[in-house]
């Protein structure tokens, strides 16, 4: 059976050798502070039954990851008790007619932009607490690969590499300086990957904020930029958009959400589906340098997850050459991430990016590592003094002429990837075909067989 793939090409892996890819790590988003300002949450008010006894519903329980909390709090603000990571239950917590706010609380203690209000009325029951908002869903099997360049020769060639993958997503729209849409599209290709088995959410791309401003003021604003996407996708015969629009200033924050909106009735129409990159965030990865913060915090997560089918968290580039040392993808620095991502998506509505590449770190220029794909990093280590790091779980390896790299094999590949069952998502985005190695779709056959 083949599986639904998306290599999500978010080009913050500057997993590539070109020069663009290296731009494109040096500008990634970095997760706020707790201290940050992030975008609003609509608060909701529904209805609780009284007396209740009060847990968390299984999907609010992913998003309560480590030192985090959601706190209970009355009208005045006296706290009435707590959820942590255990769960926990809420007994009689207050009688008919109260009202009750539920916060997300981060490690620090300091409360977060996600909160909600619930009345307590009805009769006695148990009750699962959880954000209006949620919906009930079944997780797809997506494995979802970005694609680079225009030589359909090589990219036909990836996708049979790569049996296991069934969507793939190229960069055919990219944002240029003055705000156009240079066009890569290609209905041929469309053609040929369906032959596979294979279907397109090709990508329209760009990591400039002032170029994004430019597009949706030369497009003549946010809707009509996305009819103008949905009529070229409809020509080119693909079954959906990747949006990989990164890096934009809060002031264009609300436009991308219209855009992402508008294209995606567009696309239900006729049967597409809309798919947006969402950069990394939690609330104690600090942000460096911090004039990138808006790359993170800018994102209206929840009115984006709203607009469109799916989120793709691109759940890598921990480290870089303005985050100097250090794995791309920490398995536990992806749970974080993942975890306050769910704050604002339900997990079927989520695909879980991973890193097909890695960085070579010189002790002596440190802020200029190179990127290069997994089977590359595994033959550099080969050889290399293995050490357990006592801050990351990914082994650390010290190649004897000043060079270090950490361990992103073909199994670290599978560790992260083995999230998705676990917290219940629909499927991997893999950054991206060329740097993935046949070792590595093995790694994640088991899974895609259970």
């Amino acid at each position: 059976m083949r599986y639904l793939i998306v290599a999500a090409c978010c080009l913050a892996l500057a997993a590539c050798t070109t020069s663009t890819d290296d731009v494109v790590a040096e500008s990634l988003a970095t997760a706020a502070p707790s201290s940050a300002v992030a975008p609003t949450t609509t608060t909701t008010t529904t209805t609780l039954p009284a007396p209740q006894a009060l847990r968390l519903s299984t999907t609010e329980h992913l998003a309560v990851h480590g030192e985090v909390t959601i706190r209970v709090t009355d009208p005045s603000g006296k706290e009435l008790g707590r959820f942590d990571a255990d769960g926990g239950i809420l007994a009689d917590v207050a009688p008919v007619g109260s009202e009750l706010r539920f916060t997300y609380h981060a490690p620090d203690g300091n409360p977060t932009d996600v909160t909600w209000t619930q009345i307590v009325v009805g009769e006695p029951r148990w009750d699962e607490v959880e954000q209006p908002w949620r919906t009930d869903g079944v997780a797809e099997q997506i494995v979802l690969g970005w694609q680079v360049g225009s030589n359909q020769g090589t990219q036909l060639a990836q996708l049979a590499a790569a049996p296991q993958v069934s969507v793939a997503s190229p960069i055919w729209w990219q944002i240029t300086d003055d705000g156009s849409l240079d066009d890569l599209s290609r209905p041929d290709y469309a053609i040929a990957a369906a032959e596979l088995g294979v279907v397109l959410w090709p990508a329209i791309q760009s990591l400039d904020d002032d170029a994004i401003a430019a597009y949706f003021a030369a497009s003549g604003g946010p809707q009509a930029a996305a009819d103008d996407v949905a009529v070229r996708a409809k020509a080119a015969g693909v079954a959906g958009v990747n949006v990989d629009i990164e890096g934009y200033r809060a002031g264009e924050a609300q436009m991308v959400v219209e855009f992402v909106g508008a294209l995606t009735d567009h696309l239900h129409q006729w049967g597409g589906v809309v798919s947006v990159d969402m950069v990394p965030r939690s609330d104690g990865w600090d942000i460096t340098p911090k004039t990138h913060e808006y790359w993170s915090t800018a994102p209206l997560r929840r009115e984006l997850a709203a607009a469109s089918d799916f989120v793709i968290l691109m759940a890598y580039d921990q480290h870089n050459s303005l985050r100097p040392a250090g794995p791309v993808a920490d398995p536990e620095w992806v749970e974080e991430v993942l975890a306050y991502e769910l704050r604002y998506s339900d997990p079927h509505q989520v695909i879980l990016g991973v890193p097909m590449y890695g960085r070579i770190w010189d002790e002596a220029d440190i802020g200029s590592p190179r990127a290069v794909g997994i089977g590359a990093i595994a033959a550099t280590a080969d050889g290399g003094v293995v050490r357990d790091d006592p801050e990351f779980s990914v082994p650390r390896v010290e190649l004897g002429d000043g060079r270090l790299t950490w361990l992103e094999d073909d199994s670290a590949f599978r560790v992260r990837a083995e999230l998705v069952p676990e917290y219940g998502l629909s499927g991997w985005a893999a950054w991206r075909l060329g740097l993935d190695t046949p070792e590595a779709w093995n790694q994640l056959n088991p899974m895609l067989d259970d």
